[in-house]
């Protein structure tokens, strides 16, 4: 569904390219509609984040939805012109060839793609495939490498990373990545949030600070209720109240 843009932050589907999202607002020529569209790309992921709001039965049609592509091309094609696509999931990668033809029939010179991914498939001929289609990465990372895999499983940093590290070699300038924190403890002790410190660090030393590559956080509070905790994959003793300003994932 098209949103109308108010707020042009994470939640409407610019996630670390906030800055960018409110240069294209404010560019934008003041009778042009101001619209977003946020596109999911199939009901699968590789990933059962412990932080993640889609823990839920999965769908009786998790491959992407023809419904879907059929209407966007055609609402396109009477008219309808977003400023931005985002093109998320559960994680789009998994389905490459719905997300090529979904990221071709929405490209356009004057129009901003955005794909939102964990960067696991992000390699080969698919990344290669995607940089002519999509305009920057949002690539997930939560912490270094212990953190990070806490969060999203064993293993899945180093390979994330090392995808990141390649694309940003080829295509500077179009990568973001997005941490999100919260309100749990390590195996060691130590707050996950607090990991990002040295995350940004990591990114500092590899990347650089030009500005060629952007970091943003996204922050989950949690209440102290069987339900939201279960939700998040987070045992009991972790959750409480994140008390920083953030947008709150409502559990009752």
């Amino acid at each position: 569904m098209p949103v109308r843009t108010g707020n042009f932050m994470g939640q409407v589907g610019f996630g670390s390219f906030a800055a960018l999202g409110l240069e294209t607002l404010t560019s934008a020529p003041p009778e042009r509609e101001k619209y977003y569209v946020a596109l999911e790309v199939g009901e699968v992921c590789q990933l059962k984040c412990k932080h993640c709001i889609y823990h839920r039965q999965k769908a009786q049609s998790p491959a992407p939805s023809e419904v879907v592509f059929t209407n966007i091309v055609s609402a396109m094609a009477r008219g309808f012109d977003p400023i931005w696509v985002s093109l998320a999931g559960k994680e789009p990668t998994i389905f490459p060839r719905a997300l090529l033809e979904l990221a071709s029939a929405t490209r356009r010179p004057e129009r901003l793609n955005i794909l939102m991914t964990n960067g696991l498939r992000l390699n080969g001929g698919l990344a290669r495939q995607l940089s002519e289609l999509i305009d920057n990465f949002d690539i997930s990372l939560d912490g270094e490498e212990g953190a990070h895999d806490w969060m999203r499983g064993r293993g899945s940093f180093r390979k994330t990373w090392n995808n990141l590290s390649a694309l940003h070699e080829r295509y500077p300038n179009r990568i973001g990545i997005i941490a999100t924190a919260v309100h749990g403890s390590l195996p060691d002790g130590r707050d996950q949030h607090s990991d990002i410190v040295a995350l940004a660090r990591r990114l500092r030393d590899r990347f650089g600070t030009d500005g060629r590559l952007s970091l943003s956080l996204s922050l989950i509070t949690t209440v102290q209720t069987t339900r939201c905790c279960s939700m998040l994959m987070i045992s009991s003793p972790s959750c409480g109240t994140y008390r920083i300003p953030a947008f709150p994932l409502g559990c009752s």
